[in-house]
C-alpha cells in the first residue's frame, strides 16, 4: 500500500514537471484554455439574447436557455480536460478527495457552499438586485461562500426607501426559503395604485382621468428608451404576455367602486411613480363635484371627559 502512494505520488508531480518544464506546450494550453472560456462565455451571451428577442413562451424560454447553457458547460469541460489531463489528472483526484472529507466533516459549512454554488450556477441575483428573501426586501451588496448581504429596503415603511440597514442572510436560506428577484429576467415591473369611489359617483369620468393620466405617463415612460432597448424590453415582457401599456380596472367591492390602475415601472421606481401619479390624479378627482372618494376612517366615542383631580 506504502509504495502504491509513493507511486502515485512520484507520477503526479511528475507529470506536472513535465508541463511546466515544457514552455511551449504549457503556453499553448494556456492559449487553449482562455480561448476556450472566452468562446463559451461569448456563444452563451449570444444565444441568450437571441432566445430572449425571439422566444415567444417562457416555459421554452427556461428550457432551452438552461439546456444551452449546460451543453456549453459539458462540452468547455470536456475540451480543458482533455488540454490538461495528462498534467493534471492526479491532482484533480487529491483535489476531489479532500473536498469529500470536508464535506463529511464539516455540513453545516457544506450546505452553505452548496447553495453559494448554486447561486453562481443558476444566477438566482447579482450584485445591486433587488431581492426578496424570508421576509426581507434588499439590494444585493455583497455575495460570498457563506453568506450575502442585502441593503434593507421597505421593511414596515409604505416606500421603498432604504432603512440603513444591512441584513447578512446564511446561503443556505436560498435552498429552504422562496426567493423574488425584481430584476432577473426583466428590470420592468408592474405597480398598482387603487382609488375608492362612492357607489353613485360618476366613475365613468373618473376612469377616463386616470386612464388620460396614465397614458400620458406610458409616453415619458417610453421616450427614456431607446427604439433598440424598447424593442428588448418588449420582447422580455412577452415572455409574460404581457404589453408595455398601462391599463385601469374597474371593481366593486364592499360597497365602494375600485379604479386599479396598473402601470410599468423600472424596478427601483415604483413608489416614486405612485407618487407623482397620486399627485396628477387626485386634484382632479377632489375638483369634481360628481366624483367622492372614500376611505377607511377613525370613529373615536368619547363617552364622558376625565375628571380632572
Amino acid at each position: 500500500m506504502d509504495e502504491q502512494i509513493k507511486h502515485f505520488i512520484k507520477t503526479l508531480f511528475k507529470n506536472i514537471e513535465s508541463s511546466v518544464n515544457d514552455p511551449s506546450n504549457l503556453s499553448h494550453k494556456i492559449i487553449f484554455t482562455v480561448l476556450i472560456i472566452v468562446v463559451s462565455i461569448w456563444l452563451h451571451l449570444i444565444i441568450q439574447r437571441f432566445l430572449k428577442t425571439y422566444a415567444s413562451d417562457l416555459k421554452i424560454y427556461r428550457f432551452l436557455r438552461r439546456s444551452i447553457k449546460n451543453i456549453i458547460i459539458v462540452g468547455a469541460i470536456i475540451l480543458l480536460s482533455a488540454t490538461w489531463i495528462n498534467a493534471m489528472n492526479s491532482l484533480m483526484v487529491i483535489v476531489l478527495l479532500f473536498a469529500a472529507l470536508v464535506i463529511f466533516s464539516v455540513k453545516k459549512l457544506a450546505v452553505e457552499l452548496v447553495a453559494w454554488v448554486l447561486l453562481l450556477n443558476k444566477r438566482l441575483f447579482r450584485l445591486y438586485d433587488r431581492v426578496e428573501i424570508d421576509g426581507h426586501i434588499g439590494d444585493v451588496i455583497k455575495i460570498s461562500p457563506l453568506h450575502f448581504k442585502l441593503a434593507e429596503r421597505a421593511a414596515g415603511l409604505s416606500t421603498e426607501s432604504p432603512t440603513g440597514k444591512v441584513i447578512n442572510i446564511p446561503n443556505h436560506i436560498l435552498l429552504e426559503k422562496t426567493l423574488t428577484n425584481y430584476a432577473n429576467l426583466t428590470q420592468i415591473n408592474w405597480h398598482e395604485v387603487d382609488y375608492h369611489l362612492t357607489v353613485d359617483s360618476d366613475w365613468q369620468t373618473a376612469k377616463r382621468i386616470c386612464d388620460k393620466v396614465l397614458a400620458d405617463y406610458v409616453e415619458e415612460f417610453k421616450g427614456g428608451y431607446s427604439p433598440k432597448e424598447l424593442s428588448e424590453i418588449k420582447a422580455e415582457i412577452s415572455l409574460f404576455d404581457g404589453s408595455l401599456e398601462a391599463k385601469t380596472k374597474l371593481l366593486v367591492e364592499d360597497n365602494m367602486i375600485v379604479i386599479s390602475c396598473y402601470f410599468p415601472a423600472y424596478y427601483t421606481d415604483g413608489s416614486t411613480v405612485k407618487s407623482d401619479l397620486n399627485e396628477k390624479i387626485l386634484p382632479y378627482l377632489t375638483r369634481d363635484n360628481n366624483i367622492e372618494l372614500i376611505g377607511e376612517k377613525l370613529r373615536l366615542d368619547i363617552v364622558e371627559w376625565p375628571k380632572e383631580k
